[in-house]
C-alpha cells in the first residue's frame, strides 16, 4: 500500500511538473511571438522610411542631372519630377505628425488617496491663510501699492502640495524663476515706447525662454512676469512677492515633511547655503548611503 501511494504521489508530482512546464512554455512562446511581432513592425517601419528616403533622393538626383545637362526641357522636367516627389514626402511628414498627435502610450499618473488629498488641502489652506492675512495687514498699513500679488500663488500651491517632487516645485526653481521673471517683466513694463499688448507678451516670452535655458523652469514665475509687465505694480512689490515665496517654501517644508509619505524639497540646488542652514556633512551622508547599500 505504501509503494502504491508513493507511486501515485510521484505520478501526481510528475503531472503537476508537466503542467507547469507546459504553462511556462506557453508563456515563453507568447512572449517570443510578441517580441517577434514588435521587431517585425519596427523593421517594416524602418524599411518604409528608408524606401521613402531613397525615392526622395532618387528624385533629387534626377533633378540635379537635369540641371547639369542643360537641356532645353530641363525646367519642365524638373517641375514634373518635383510634382511627383512632393506628395510622397508630404504624406510621410503628415503621417509622422499624426502619430505624434496621438500621444505616447504612457500611463496616466496615479490618483491621490483621500488622506493625501486632505493633507494637500491642509497645506494649501494654512499657507494661503498666512499669506492673505499678511496681505490684509500690508494693505491696511501701507495701502494697495505695497501688497502681495496673489495671482501666481494658486499655481505655486498646486506645485508644492500636488506635485511635490516635480523639479518646478523645488526652492531653487521657485526663487530663480521668480527673481528673473518679475525683474525682467518690471523693466519691460517701464518702457513707455512699447505698446500695451507687446509688454506682457515680450516679457513672458523672454522670461520663460531664460528659465528653460538656465534650468529654473517655474510656471508661477511665468504668470508673475505676465502680471508685472502690465506696469501696474511697484518695484517694492517685487521684493514683497519674493518674501511671500520664501514663506510659502518654509510652509511647504514643514507641512510636507510632517507626512511620512512625502519629502520636500527633493533638492535645494545651493550646496553652500544648505550646509550653512542645515549643517549637513557630506561624510555622514556618504556613510548613511553605504550602510543602506550593504
Amino acid at each position: 500500500a505504501s509503494t502504491y501511494a508513493h507511486r501515485e504521489h510521484r505520478k501526481q508530482v510528475m503531472e503537476a511538473r508537466s503542467r507547469a512546464a507546459e504553462r511556462g512554455w506557453k508563456k515563453f512562446k507568447n512572449r517570443v511571438l510578441l517580441i517577434h511581432q514588435r521587431l517585425r513592425n519596427h523593421v517594416e517601419e524602418n524599411a518604409k522610411r528608408k524606401r521613402m528616403k531613397l525615392e526622395h533622393n532618387e528624385e533629387k538626383l534626377k533633378l540635379s542631372n537635369i540641371v547639369e545637362s542643360g537641356r532645353s526641357t530641363s525646367i519642365t522636367q524638373s517641375i514634373t519630377v518635383q510634382a511627383k516627389a512632393a506628395p510622397k514626402f508630404v504624406c510621410y511628414q503628415l503621417q509622422k505628425f499624426y502619430k505624434k498627435c496621438l500621444g505616447a502610450k504612457t500611463k496616466a499618473p496615479p490618483v491621490f488617496s483621500w488622506k493625501e488629498a486632505f493633507w494637500t488641502f491642509a497645506g494649501v489652506f494654512l499657507t494661503l491663510s498666512i499669506l492673505t492675512n499678511i496681505n490684509t495687514v500690508l494693505a491696511q498699513t501701507y495701502g494697495s501699492d505695497y501688497t502681495i500679488v496673489m495671482g501666481p500663488f494658486g499655481a505655486l500651491m498646486t506645485l508644492q502640495y500636488g506635485l511635490t517632487s516635480a523639479p518646478a516645485s523645488q526652492p531653487r526653481n521657485i526663487m530663480g524663476g521668480q527673481i528673473m521673471g518679475m525683474l525682467l517683466a518690471y523693466g519691460i513694463g517701464e518702457i513707455p515706447s512699447l505698446p500695451s499688448w507687446l509688454r506682457p507678451t515680450l516679457a513672458t516670452s523672454i522670461a520663460v525662454s531664460l528659465m528653460v535655458k538656465l534650468g529654473v523652469t517655474h510656471p508661477p514665475a511665468g504668470a508673475a512676469a505676465l502680471l508685472f509687465a502690465a506696469g501696474k505694480y511697484r518695484l517694492a512689490q517685487v521684493g514683497i512677492n519674493l518674501v511671500a515665496n520664501i514663506i510659502a517654501i518654509v510652509m511647504a517644508v514643514l507641512v510636507n515633511n510632517a507626512n511620512k509619505h512625502r519629502q520636500y524639497p527633493t533638492f535645494w540646488g545651493l550646496k553652500r547655503v544648505q550646509k550653512l542652514l542645515f549643517c549637513i556633512d557630506e561624510s555622514t551622508n556618504k556613510e548613511e548611503t553605504e550602510k543602506k547599500k550593504t
